[in-house]
């Protein structure tokens, strides 16, 4: 989607200089829009007319930063709606080239009124209408501004023709049908997204094939990454961003004695598969409540994430070309070379879920999780079968006798502050093999009772 950028200096992207912090637009494909932004430039600088946009002001008054802001949003804003081909299937996506004053007195405006382009419509289903004096009114003649003065200075053509008089209904009935559909979906899951997080044991996690499936899915060699750090690792996605900074070591200088807290472990703790360097695959994190623990991964997760630092992130601060992305000690960054944030990431894993239509969403959460549950299994099965107990005959006291240790690994390791927190995750193991043990035998006493068929036989 189309995003609004501050720049830091005078110029921006390279292509024209503007006035010090004077806003400016890229496309969903992180694309300058020229036309777009030289409008937005002269707009905010007092020179556009809207009175009369063939004739530029002469005495030049800047505008207030107030109102450069709700000029930039609303333009921003109408850019959206034209890549937006859900809002106007029959259009497919479109672009400021392809705008047409109709379609934001049309299908812009109604959608509005309707509610259908606002926020909690896209995020929990919810439609509801924006007040049209002080928004809509506003955010439509601001972009009907726009593409005239665009195609007055020959950026764009055809800005002010008319559409047939049968064909703005047909769009406006294939947007509804379109829009109404999105509601459908996302309606059932408005109370998950705004209600209380649930409580990780009343959960069973996807399967682990399941869980890779997704990742290969997301958009992004980022995104990907960061999944797979949260699944091996188990640590909160806001700590993930934090807490993973680049140590000089990694492009063979000396480790700085202040790279501690926050910094990756060292190549050779992850490229040498020895007992001792395993051990070393751990650095400092801060977590939750500013407490500092040690988090581990396996050397290859680090390994993945040494290759990402060597190619991807190099080429994406290539790309971007900024002094300032060049000395960041950040490992992840986003398609623009900036640290990769936590919206970034809920962004990718929830358009992968939409994309997927998965009815079970895989959240940052849920990975966390799936960690805490799949480390449980596999450490107490490990730590039975070196005492020779069968844990598909295993008692419960067993497993809360042998689990209390691998808990209290795992509460550190998940930086839990109550043990009670992760003790939910050994009662949800215990009971599932338990459970299971005690279906079985159920099922054996129904068996006793003969095949239920013979009930309608008999009947």
């Amino acid at each position: 989607m189309a995003s609004v950028h501050i720049p830091r200096r005078a110029e921006q992207k390279g292509i024209r200089r503007f006035g010090d912090k004077t806003p400016y637009i890229l496309d969903s494909g992180d694309r300058y829009l020229e036309g777009v932004n030289h409008y937005i430039h002269d707009r905010i600088r007092g020179k556009i007319n809207p009175g009369d946009l063939s004739r530029p002001k002469s005495m030049l008054r800047k505008l207030s930063a107030t109102t450069a802001r709700a000029i930039v949003s609303a333009i921003c804003d109408g850019t959206n709606f034209l890549e937006s081909e859900i809002s106007h299937p029959s259009l497919g996506s479109l672009n400021w080239l392809d705008a047409r004053a109709w379609m934001f007195n049309e299908l812009y405006e109604q959608a509005m009124a309707k509610g259908f382009w606002t926020q909690s419509f896209w995020k929990q289903g919810i439609a509801e209408p924006l007040a049209y004096n002080h928004t809509i009114k506003v955010r439509v003649a601001e972009n009907l501004r726009c593409g005239r003065w665009l195609e007055l200075n020959g950026y764009i053509k055809n800005f002010s023709d008319e559409s047939d008089a049968g064909d703005v209904p047909r769009h406006i009935m294939e947007a509804n049908r379109s829009l109404a559909t999105v509601k459908a979906n996302l309606a059932p899951q408005s109370a998950c997204q705004i209600g209380k997080r649930q409580n990780p044991a009343h959960g069973i996690p996807p399967p682990i094939e399941e869980i890779f499936a997704f990742i290969q899915a997301l958009p992004t060699e980022t995104s990907k990454l960061v999944s797979i750090l949260l699944y091996d690792t188990g640590m909160r996605a806001e700590e993930v961003v934090e807490n993973t900074k680049v140590p000089s070591s990694w492009a063979g200088a000396p480790r700085k004695t202040d790279e501690s807290i926050g910094f990756l472990p060292d190549v050779d703790a992850f490229w040498a598969d020895t007992s001792s360097s395993l051990a070393e695959c751990k650095w400092k994190i801060v977590g939750k409540g500013n407490k500092i623990r040690f988090v581990r991964a396996s050397p290859r997760t680090l390994r993945a994430m040494w290759r990402y630092w060597a190619t991807t992130r190099k080429k994406l601060i290539q790309r971007c070309r900024s002094s300032r992305d060049r000395t960041t000690d950040t490992l992840f960054l986003n398609c623009r070379g900036k640290p990769h944030s936590y919206h970034n990431q809920f962004s990718a894993m929830r358009s992968t879920n939409i994309l997927l239509g998965r009815d079970y969403r895989i959240t940052q959460h849920i990975l966390r999780h799936a960690h805490a549950c799949t480390y449980m299994e596999t450490a107490i099965c490990a730590e039975m079968k070196s005492r020779n107990i069968d844990i598909n005959k295993a008692s419960y006291e067993d497993f809360m006798r042998i689990g209390e240790g691998v808990q209290l690994l795992l509460m550190n390791d998940l930086g839990h502050e109550l043990m009670a927190t992760t003790e939910k995750y050994l009662k949800m193991l215990a009971h599932g093999k338990i459970g299971l043990r005690y279906q079985m035998a159920f099922n054996d006493r129904l068996d006793e009772l003969g095949d239920f068929d013979n009930f309608s036989e008999a009947e």
